[in-house]
Order: C-alpha cells, then structure tokens, then sequence
C-alpha cells in the first residue's frame, strides 16, 4: 500500500505542488525565525565574548533586582575605584583597571547624531590595557588631553569623521571634542551598532564623573596559568558586600541572559507568532488539497474496496501521501529557512533595527523543531479528509465521478452558534466588567470568535457567497451566473478557501485598527492635556539625548512665555522595574493639564513622588502613604505619594522632581521640551531662533502639536509596515491555497467544462467564469476578515486602554479600502493560471474525460 501510495502521488503530483509549497513557506518562514534567534544569540555571545577577551574576573555592585528576583539591567550602581589599588595586590592579578561608562551621543559631520535608534551610544575612559581594552587602535592614538578622544570605526564611518576632525559629543550637556584615534572592536568596527566615544583617565574624570572616585566595574586580568574561577575566588573576600566578582565566562553568560531577557526573547516571540499564523494558513490549504483529492479519487478508492481493500487500507494511501509531503517539503522549508533568516535581518536592518553582524547558526533543536512541526500540520490537516473519504460506501462512490457534501450539517450550525455565543459573551465580559484579566480574557474571546468563524463557514457560505456574487450574476449574464452557481455548489470547499485569506486579512486589519486607535489615543492625550505651542523631541526610538539646561535656555528665547524639559528614566518602585517620568513637576503642570485629583504639582518635591490614578486604585494608595524604590545607583528610598492625577498618557504612572532622581543617576538628559509661546507670537521667528539653540545638539526635531502627534504616528506606522511585511508570507500562502484550490476544482469540472465549450461558451468566457469564481471566494474571505478583524480590534482597544477617559477605537479607512481592493485583487492572480488552463482545454478530449 506504501508503494502504491507513492506511486500514486507522484502520477498526481501537480495537484498536490500547493499543499507542498504552503509547508515549505511556513516551515521556512518558522525555522527562519529560530535561525534568527539562535543566530542572534550565537552573535551576542561573540560579541559579549570578544568585549571580555583577555578579561579574567570583573567585579562590579550587586545590580537592583526587580520584583521576580532578576537583575534590572538599566541599573547604573558604581563602586570605589580604591578598590583597584586592593585588587591589584591579589595574589594571580597581572592587572586591574576601573570602567566608567554612560551614554554620551556623538555627532556627525553633518550635524546629525550619530546612532542611537537601538543599540546604545556609550562614552568611557580608555583603557591602557591593551590585555583589557576590547578596543584596540587601527589608526592615530590614544587619548591625552581632556577633550581628546577615541571613536569606534563604525561611528567614524557613519558620521563621516577622521583623525584631527573636531565634532561634538552630547553627554548631554554639549562637549566639544578632538578625534585622535580610531579603534575596532576585536575584528569588527564597532560592538553590534554600539558607538564607542573613549577619553583620557583626565577627561573622565572631568567630564564622565560626578565623582572621580567611582567607577562603574573593575576588569581584572590574571596571570599565566591562574585559571579564571581561582583568581574570582581570590578576588571575592577583598571587595566588600556590595560588590561581586564574576569570571570573564560568567559575566559574557549573564551579559547574553540579560539581552535575551530584554530584546532577543520578545523578538523571537513576535516572530513566531507571524510564523504560527502562516502555518494555520498553510494548514487550510492543505486541507482543501486533500478534501478535493479524496472526493476526486472516490471511484479509484470505492474499486479498491470493492477488490477487498478495508477501510484503513484505504486511510494508509491517503496518509502516506500527506506523510510524503510534509517530510520533504519541511526538509525543503529547512533549507529555505536559512535564506528567509538572512531576509528577516534584512528586514529589520531596512526598518531601522539593527542587528549585530555574523554568520547564521543552525542548531539541530530549530532544525528539528520546523521538520516536527511541518510534518504533524500536514498530517494533522490531511486526517480528516482522508477519514471522511473512508466512510463513502463503495457502491455509492462508484454512481459518481466525486462525492463530496455539499450542504453542511445541522450540527456544525448548532455548534457553531454555541461557539459564537460563548465567545461573544467573554468579550462582553472583558470589556464590560473590565477584569484584572481582561487582556488574557479578550485573547481566548478572541480565539474562540476565529474557530466558531471557521465552524460557522459552511453554513454561510452558500447565503454570502451567493449575494456577493449577485452584481456578478447581473452584469456578466450566463457566466456570471455559472461563476456565482460554481461558488456556491459547495460551501464547505468556499468557505475553507476562504478561511486562509480570511486569517490573514483578520490580523492585518487588526493589527491596523489597533495602532489607529493608539494614534488616536496619543492625539486626544496632546490635545487634552499639552496647552503649549511648540515641542522639542529626539524622535524616532533613541533615547533622551536633550541638556537638562535647553528648558531654560529656550525659556529665554525672543516670544517664548515658557518651556519645560520632561526626563525619563529606569527605576524600581515597589519592587517593580519600570521607566519613571522626571521633571520640575510644578512647572510641568503649567504646560500640561495632568489633572492632579488628590494633593497638588507643587507638593511633588524633594523626597515625594507621583502617581496615576490607576496605580493608586490598583495598589490601594492615598495621599500620604509611601512607596518603596530604588534608584539606578542602587540607593532604596521610601517616597511619599503628594499628589495622584488622573491624565497618565504623556507623563505615565509615576511622577518624581527632577533634583529627587538626578542625585541618583550619573547622567540626566531630557525626551520632550514642552514650550508656550507670548501671545502674538511668530511661529516662525521663534522657530528659528531655536534651531540657532538646538544645531549644536544634533538638531532635533521642533514640531508644533499638529506635527508631534504626526510624528509619534510614523512611528506607530512604522511598526504597522514591520507587521504586515511579517504577514505577506500568509497572504501569499491563502493565494496559493485559492489558486490550488481552483486549479483542482477546474480539473474536477473537466467535463462539465468541455460541455460548455461544445454549446458554444468561448474561450475568454471560460477564463471569465473562473476568474470571477476566484473573486466571489477571495472577497467572501477578505469581508469576513474585515468583520473580524474589525471586531477583535475593538475589543482588544477596550481592554487595552479600558482606562482611558474616553474610547480611543478609531478605524482607520484608507488601510480597510485597500485590505478590500487587494483581497479582490487576491482572487484574480489566484485565478490566472486555472482560468488559462480551463480555457485551453481540448473540446473533445474534455467531454469524453
């Protein structure tokens, strides 16, 4: 039976090239993503271990930890560069040097920042230790004077800045320095997209340090032949409580667990999600491949049985096909898989998120990962049509060419309905009583309402299908009433069809509704809360890279009434890791209306903090009591709660005074200046005497309300590009599984056909019928998809900002009309090449088949 199997499927091999292509793209697009990540986390690794080469031991202060017991990788504690003399004098240290480290931005020749949107912008002190310094310098020298400095290759190149160039570093005050090095990192120009700024032990004590007895971590170099865990062991007992030593391994490992944590994790998740929804397409498409095969072999399989073949028998010819395809197309997708990791890099590169360079690496886990998973969809997908093509009695299957149902059963109405009803009721719920849970809620609603869709399809197809259909049916006379009969003939087959695009146009559409309302949301937030006229931004992803003093700089600018800087920054509250807003509260609110309900801006000084009214409900604070936190140098506090405001979306959660966080942190910079202009003001006057103030800063973005919310939307908009690239794959896939669909349609209607064309009905009439058969399906499959993901972004808007003071659903119309044009557009290139083929087919031959 296996080799009656096989032979069978390759005689038949056109009609299953379909199925064999959605396993290969999905499998592709699945295994891509984990290359992707091993790959990412293979490069880290050389990274962290190239930037730690020659490092024996590095000690640094035991970092914060969050509320799951983590390390809060922002934190910036230091310790007492005293402790250099001590280490040094440890029996196996060759050599012992303290790091400092913050962010310090450079600027290009054209006045532009350099880098930023991603990895970090660091500046440091050069380390002398050629054994210790990962940097190592290709061209000039090392830095001597205060303002000298080396860059990385990589900066130097992007920023267009040689030897002797003199540029700017924002640390963030502006600093005016000389370039007398360039240095690689290891082999590579720069460390993954990091810039490197390096000055002299006088310029980081100068400019780098609040106070030049601190250093952020010592590297210890060891001896010839003291292994790494020996001189750690040594190290430990002379350091103190508050520090810890680390191997060079052990510090590259948590280094790699850390970045894992933060970004490579969350990544490959978003990743595989897309990856999961091109599988579930593929999974139709397969479906309908083996629903129309073993309706099409329902003679060959009823001669079988009525010779004495059983029923598992005739299973076992089905199955073994679906076995064959998956192996060798989740193989195939395996090999693709490494070219589509190569593509999805190159996809974040081109959407500006840069990834560090390297080779691919493939483990055999993803490897095998993708061929389970290619294989068991095929199977899983294939199962019930070739059971349901068992159960055909063997004198029934012999009356006609194909059985297949055509009508659905009352049970999967029933089923459906209870389904449907169900999930509707969990939304309702999720929305309505707004439970803690309500996302995760909202998400199962959400499942539910897609399978009850997917039940339900057969029952509506033929109703739907058919009033779509009716323009057509009008207008294109006996063809379009054989294009619409054609759709409707069998539900079940329209509907599973249609379920593949239908997935995908749902989530695209979701996707879409939910960032229209997030811009909707930031725009009534600006509208609502910023009373201003004109605001200063870094933009993009970066980081805030703004001087504390421009506030007050621009405060004095010719017909500016006010201006006030907002600073964000990484903190633990209440055992909590979070990003925490810090300002001069009091003048902030003369800008923003943050709608303070308890206490007032003014008391948010000194050791105060802040906080929404959505914190206080949700952790039962009132004016008065206290929160505990800890600062990024590792410093605890217990900060009484002066005032609670309800308008968080600008400001977030927690509020603290400006003097409050920056006696905690090294370096202090501002995200937004927000500004009020003097009544009559010039627009543009004062435009341009600020860009006099911001050109020597990197020039950033100054914007007036219309424009700033304009600009936090591009970046949303951005995210939505990202998605839907990730979603094509699925999109191309349900074309793929409507062209294969009708192909094997147009070859189960050989005859009928052939008949049509012996009456008279002309070759373009053929291609006509088919082709608008395709749209009926496609566009039955997008409105669905429309419906849904209509729906289900609803829901999710709901739940997501269930908090806000007003709904901010908004649909975003030009996105919905081009999801609708291109699902029709979907249906015609489906029915190209099966329409040419129905047209091109011999009278005679087809009438006799």
């Amino acid at each position: 039976m296996i080799s009656f199997s096989l032979q069978a499927m390759w005689a038949n091999k056109r009609r299953l090239m379909g199925t064999f292509l959605a396993v290969l793209l999905g499998v592709g697009f699945l295994s891509g993503t984990l290359v992707l990540g091993d790959t990412l986390r293979d490069n880290f690794n050389k990274l962290f271990s190239a930037g730690l080469e020659g490092t024996a031991v590095v000690v640094r202060p035991i970092p914060p930890k969050d509320a799951d017991g983590e390390d809060v990788v922002q934190a910036s504690t230091t310790l007492d560069v005293s402790l250099v003399d001590t280490i040094a004098a440890v029996d196996g240290v060759r050599a012992a040097e303290a790091e400092v480290q913050l962010y310090g931005q450079l600027i290009g020749s054209d006045g532009e920042t350099i880098g930023g949107q991603g990895p970090p912008t660091f500046a440091g002190n050069w380390i002398n230790d050629k054994g210790l310094n990962p940097y190592h310098i290709v061209q000039g020298r090392p830095p001597e004077a205060t303002e000298e400095v080396v860059i990385d290759r990589g900066s130097a190149k992007n920023g267009t800045l040689e030897i002797g160039d003199t540029t700017t570093i924002l640390l963030p005050e502006p600093l005016e320095v000389t370039i007398v090095g360039i240095a690689k990192f290891g082999d590579e120009d720069s460390s993954g997209g990091v810039t490197f700024t390096g000055f002299s032990d006088a310029g980081t004590k100068l400019h780098l340090s609040k106070d030049p007895t601190k250093a952020n971590t010592i590297r210890v170099a060891a001896e010839d032949g003291v292994s790494q865990t020996v001189l750690r062991d040594r190290v430990n007992p002379v350091i103190g409580d508050a520090n810890e030593a680390l191997t060079g391994k052990e510090a590259t490992e948590q280094s790699v667990d850390d970045i894992n944590r933060a970004f490579l994790g969350f990544l490959t998740n978003f990743l595989v999600v897309f990856a999961a929804i091109a599988l579930l397409v593929a999974t139709f498409s397969i479906y309908n491949t083996f629903s129309i095969v073993v309706a099409q072999r329902s003679r060959e399989s009823a001669l079988m049985r009525a010779i004495g073949a059983t029923r598992r028998q005739v299973l076992t010819i089905t199955m073994v096909e679906a076995l064959a395809i998956g192996v060798v197309a989740s193989v195939t997708g395996l090999v693709a898989g490494v070219g589509i990791a190569a593509g999805l890099k190159g996809v974040f590169s081109a959407f500006g998120l840069g990834l560090p360079a390297g080779g691919l690496t493939i483990r055999a886990s993803s490897a095998l990962i993708g061929l389970v998973v290619g294989i068991l969809v095929t199977v899983i997908a294939a199962i019930v049509p070739a059971i349901r093509g068992t159960r055909v009695a063997p004198i029934e299957a012999l009356r006609a060419s194909a059985v297949e149902a055509t009508v659905p059963s009352s049970k999967r109405a029933i089923l459906g309905g209870v389904l449907m009803a169900v999930a509707v009721g969990l939304l309702v719920y999720a929305v309505q009583a707004k439970p803690e849970a309500e996302l995760e809620i909202s998400g199962f609603g959400a499942f539910l309402t897609l399978i009850s869709m997917l039940v339900l399809g057969p029952v509506v197809a033929r109703p739907v299908a058919g009033l779509l259909g009716a323009p057509l049916a009008k207008a294109g006379g006996v063809t379009g009433e054989l294009a619409r009969e054609n759709a409707v003939r069998n539900p079940r087959r329209t509907a599973s069809t249609a379920a593949a695009l239908m997935v995908g146009v749902a989530v695209v559409v979701l996707f879409s509704v939910f960032i229209a309302s997030t811009k909707n949301l930031v725009t009534q937030a600006v509208n609502r809360t910023f009373g201003g006229d004109l605001v200063i931004s870094t933009g993009g992803f970066g980081g805030a890279t703004l001087p504390i003093e421009l506030a007050g700089q621009v405060a004095e600018a010719p017909g500016v009434k006010d201006a006030v800087g907002l600073s964000f920054g990484p903190m633990t509250v209440a055992g909590d890791f979070d990003f925490v807003t810090n300002a001069d509260v009091d003048a902030l609110s003369q800008l923003l209306d943050i709608g303070v309900s308890s206490g007032a801006a003014s008391d948010i000084v000194g050791e105060t903090i802040g906080i929404s009214d959505d914190i206080a409900k949700s952790d039962k604070l009132a004016l008065g009591d206290t929160i505990d936190v800890q600062f990024p140098d590792g410093t605890k506090a217990d900060l009484e709660v002066a005032g609670i405001y309800d308008n968080a979306e600008i400001v977030g959660n927690y509020l603290l005074p400006r003097e409050t966080y920056a006696a905690h942190t090294d370096s202090t910079a501002d995200g937004i200046v927000f500004i009020a202009l003097e009544p009559g003001a010039n627009v543009s006057d004062v435009r341009t005497e600020l860009k006099k103030l911001t050109e020597p800063i990197g020039k950033p973005k100054i914007q007036d309300r219309a424009e700033y919310t304009e600009a936090v939307g591009a970046n949303l908009d951005l995210l939505l590009g990202l998605i839907t690239v990730m979603l094509a794959l699925a999109i191309i896939i349900a074309v793929m599984g409507i062209a294969n669909t009708l192909a094997l349609s147009v070859y189960e209607r050989t005859r009928e056909i052939g008949v049509l064309r012996a009456v008279g009905t002309t070759q373009r009439q053929i291609r006509r019928m088919v082709r608008w058969e395709s749209v009926i399906v496609s566009t039955f499959g997008t409105v669905g998809g429309l419906g849904l993901g209509i729906a289900l972004g609803w829901v999710l808007v709901q739940a997501a900002f269930s908090d806000s003071s007003e709904s901010p659903f908004a649909l975003p119309g030009g996105q919905l009309i081009t999801a609708f044009v291109l699902g029709i557009l979907v249906g015609v290139i489906a029915a190209a090449r099966p329409a040419r083929r129905a047209a091109r087919m011999e009278v005679l031959a087809a009438v006799s088949s």
